[in-house]
């Protein structure tokens, strides 16, 4: 579905509408002449609406947020190398922020000409959107076609062979979200379809909560932000479950760690060859030759303690020219 303003005439039938493919499409000379550039007055009303987007994100749990950052900095990391190569232009993606809203303040805020692309997947309940700037969106499809100076940008009214030119590069920005949303949920977008009119994009109900994920881009262009629109229903099950797959990761590394450890403390073993009980006028009266008798007989099993516990009974013996002992079996073992 390609939505057109109530007031634009019908266009003559574009390539994408004959059936020729974006490439051939893009080969064509007659694309830049059928584009229709926005009047002033509309182009002054589109930045006069475009409000400030400030919903509050201590709705969502602080941990889910810091997961969220995490995937935000490496999908901004990988959405500048796909846009670098593919447009080559020196182009910048920075991670903004994580907001949480309802809906209705979202669309509200967006501004009244937007690039909107709806999104579908088989996991999520919910749509998801991507909205854009009209005029970075502008200036990267005009690189597109082979412009090489992309600071003032036409703003147009979108043709099918624009929506084309944008959907593809909407498509590079879902795919590196897609691998950076893999650790948590093995989603897969597909564009349902474009819109410019934010009225038009309430797909998901008023009241629903939904995350946005913001990120901020900068070039030879008019820097502009990429939103990422989620409903906070789909993710919260998948965060609580990577949450506890992550804890249980990092309790079993804790674990393995502390058992290393373990292993290097340094424990006492003594052998207690047997015992005596002296009067105190016997034990003063102890020199050098006198004889102690052990309560135990000759080549009896002896007593092995851990630290100042019996573990072990053993035979004393000999190993080479030191004394040694044979552990014959546990303590309390019948064996």
């Amino acid at each position: 579905m390609v939505f057109q303003n109530p007031d634009k005439k019908t266009a003559p039938p574009t390539g994408k509408e004959k059936g020729l493919s974006v490439e051939s499409i893009l080969s064509n000379a007659f694309v830049t002449a059928k584009r229709k550039a926005i009047p002033q007055d509309k182009k002054k009303l589109i930045k006069a609406e475009a409000t400030p987007y400030s919903p509050n994100a201590s709705q969502f749990p602080k941990e889910y947020r810091n997961i969220l950052k995490q995937i935000g900095d490496y999908c901004a990391h990988k959405i500048q190398v796909s846009l670098k190569q593919y447009l080559r232009i020196n182009i910048e993606v920075f991670w903004a922020n994580m907001e949480s809203s309802i809906f209705s303040d979202f669309i509200s805020h967006l501004p009244s000409y937007s690039c909107i692309h709806i999104l579908q997947s088989s996991v999520f309940q919910h749509p998801s959107l991507i909205v854009q700037n009209i005029p970075t969106i502008s200036a990267l499809m005009e690189r597109v076609l082979g412009a090489r100076i992309l600071d003032k940008p036409t703003v147009l009214e979108f043709t099918s062979v624009d929506i084309a030119i944008v959907s593809k590069i909407t498509s590079m920005i879902t795919a590196e979200i897609e691998k950076a949303f893999q650790s948590i949920v093995p989603v897969s977008w597909r564009i349902h379809r474009h819109e410019t009119n934010p009225m038009l994009a309430s797909v998901i109900p008023d009241k629903e909560n939904i995350v946005t994920m913001s990120f901020e881009m900068k070039g030879p262009f008019p820097p502009g932000t990429i939103h990422l629109c989620l409903a906070a229903s789909d993710l919260l099950g998948h965060l609580e479950k990577y949450k506890k797959n992550q804890m249980s990761s990092q309790n079993k590394q804790q674990n393995a760690l502390m058992k290393e450890q373990m292993k290097k403390i340094p424990v006492e073993v003594s052998i207690r060859l047997g015992e005596i009980t002296l009067e105190y006028n016997d034990l003063m009266n102890l020199c050098v030759g006198d004889i102690l008798k052990m309560d135990q007989p000759l080549f009896s099993p002896v007593s092995v303690y851990v630290e100042e516990t019996p573990k072990y009974i053993g035979k004393l013996g000999k190993s080479q020219e030191y004394w040694a002992c044979l552990i014959e079996k546990t303590v309390g073992s019948k064996k």
